[in-house]
């Protein structure tokens, strides 16, 4: 892994790219071992860290600062992060996977040798329910750490429910049914062997499609009235449809049935539990480009560095908006408030003949924008890239009057905006229904340049 970061140490690649190569490069590499074999810490750990300085450093020689947290990075997109693969989760997730390729495809040469050395008394349906913490070698170590993934997130479908059990085992997406005021049911049954769920359901007649749950002599065994009414409760959720093929043991709780290392790394983080943020869809617009993409991305978390966020680093120097000169930067002035901010707000507005702004702060403006304004598809574009293209320019502008020590104007802003949104459009191409334009529309349209023949004449050069 650092030699693979060390001949891309020469390359000229801003974030977006970094962060491409992390993906397709740093991240594949460990992932045949952090597939087979238990990893010690210190190995996972080590990877993190190439990972980390690789996508904030550029190298080793050039420090910078890590602006986001990884475990935070490691959610998905809709959850605010940039979908990274932590060493730790994927190693957990893969040895999960072959636990599970192990209860399924019991055929295989290595399935069949685990079964005879490792559960020589448990029968095939009866592997998921395994509890036994045998030691063995290190890929069945790794693998049984894993089982409980599987034993907390699969369930059964029924078919003549011959070998799902009626309170341990979980079906149909729903949880199960073992509680405390059912205990007396499961005492009962347990000496009579009569714990599956085909004992506690009425064979369906030909004409029914559904089958119909028995469970009038339960309530002996229950005892009290609520208790039978909270089990008849639970089982009305369960309509079984019945067939006569053995019940099968499916992954997950989406219904697709198949594992995948995706729902298992989900699983694993809990990240369910985890609120969605509203931005990420207009943050992560395919549409857009990549490098634009990862700075709204900082923009919506607040960790672009401004000298706001730079003195919260502990790092002290001239804290004047050098746009300006005359108010401290703040993330909210530099892009809200600012004068040169307000000329490029006041001009979007002129030219799009409204506007949707938040002057509060620049995370509301993006996140509330509103969504499509015109039938004209090529104006939607438009607006709907304005708000981005104008805080990439105002952060351009910055840091070109901050390092670069020249300074631009209006004009130069907007020709850039204007630049930009027209190559855009012209790359995703005419849309394929495309309504007539109004008045306005054709406004907004020569203002940026795309008239009626900008599309023809594109085909022609490319032909």
């Amino acid at each position: 892994m650092e030699k693979r970061c060390h001949h891309r140490t020469h390359r000229a690649l801003n974030f977006a790219g970094r962060l491409v190569l992390t993906k397709a490069v740093l991240q594949a590499i460990p992932q045949y071992m952090l597939s087979i074999t238990p990893t010690p810490k210190g190995v996972l750990q080590q990877m993190r860290v190439i990972q980390r300085t690789f996508l904030w450093s550029e190298n080793a020689e050039k420090k910078k600062w890590a602006l986001m947290a990884r475990n935070k990075m490691c959610k998905p997109k809709q959850l605010g992060g940039l979908n990274l693969l932590d060493t730790s989760t994927i190693n957990r997730a893969c040895g999960a996977k072959m636990w599970w390729k192990w209860l399924k495809e019991t055929s295989l040469t290595w399935a069949r040798h685990w079964k005879e050395k490792y559960a020589p008394m448990h029968s095939t349906q009866n592997l998921i329910r395994m509890q036994e913490n045998l030691e063995g070698s290190l890929i069945w170590n790794i693998e049984r750490k894993n089982q409980e993934i599987i034993q907390k997130n699969s369930l059964w479908e029924i078919r003549n429910g011959k070998t799902t059990l009626f309170l341990e085992d979980s079906c149909r997406q729903l949880p199960k049914l073992e509680r405390p005021e059912f205990a007396g049911l499961q005492r009962n049954y347990q000496g009579l062997r009569r714990t599956t769920i085909n004992h506690y359901w009425t064979p369906n007649n030909r004409d029914l499609e559904w089958g119909t749950w028995a469970i009038n002599e339960t309530k002996n065994i229950i005892g009290a009235n609520n208790n039978i009414k909270d089990l008849q409760t639970l089982l009305n959720k369960r309509r079984i449809r019945m067939a006569d093929d053995n019940d099968q043991l499916i992954w997950g709780k989406q219904g697709g049935g198949k594992f995948t290392l995706k729902e298992a790394r989900s699983c694993i983080e809990d990240s369910e539990q985890d609120e969605k943020v509203n931005w990420s869809n207009k943050v992560w617009d395919s549409q857009f480009w990549l490098k634009i993409k990862t700075f709204l991305w900082l923009l919506m978390h607040m960790k672009t560095l401004t000298w706001e966020n730079l003195r919260k680093k502990g790092f002290y120097g001239p804290s004047r908006c050098p746009m300006c000169e005359k108010e401290e930067e703040t993330m909210n002035h530099l892009f809200n408030t600012c004068e040169l901010a307000n000329l490029l707000w006041n001009w979007a507005e002129t030219i799009l003949q409204q506007m949707y702004r938040t002057r509060d702060l620049i995370q509301e403006t993006i996140e509330n924008w509103r969504g499509n304004f015109s039938n004209n598809q090529l104006v939607n574009i438009i607006w709907k890239t304005m708000p981005r293209f104008i805080t990439w320019s105002i952060w351009k502008e910055r840091n070109r009057r901050v390092f670069l020590n020249k300074i631009g104007n209006i004009n130069h802003s907007t020709a850039i905006i204007i630049q930009n949104i027209r190559q855009l459009v012209l790359v995703k191409g005419k849309p394929e229904k495309d309504n007539k334009a109004s008045n306005g529309d054709s406004q907004i349209l020569k203002a940026f340049n795309l008239h009626k023949g900008t599309f023809t004449a594109t085909v022609n050069l490319q032909q």
